[in-house]
């Protein structure tokens, strides 16, 4: 079974979502480590993850997106 991870970023202003990022795998821990290695690229995420401001869903997939 696939999954999708969806991290929404929340705005603090007014708890609105503003983005999102979605990570694949095949398993749970797979889109776990794609989030952790987006996380160590990404400085914008990484406040927002640290400060609290996202909030993670998760998602089966019938199938992986191709490229």
């Amino acid at each position: 079974m696939a999954w999708e991870l969806h991290s929404y970023i929340i705005n603090p202003d007014d708890e609105k979502v503003f983005m999102k990022h979605v990570f694949y795998g095949e398993t749970k821990d797979e889109c776990l480590q794609v989030k952790q290695e987006h996380l160590a690229s990404c400085e914008y995420f990484r406040a927002a993850e640290e400060d609290g401001r996202t909030d993670d869903k998760w998602e089966e997939a019938s199938s992986l997106p191709e490229v």
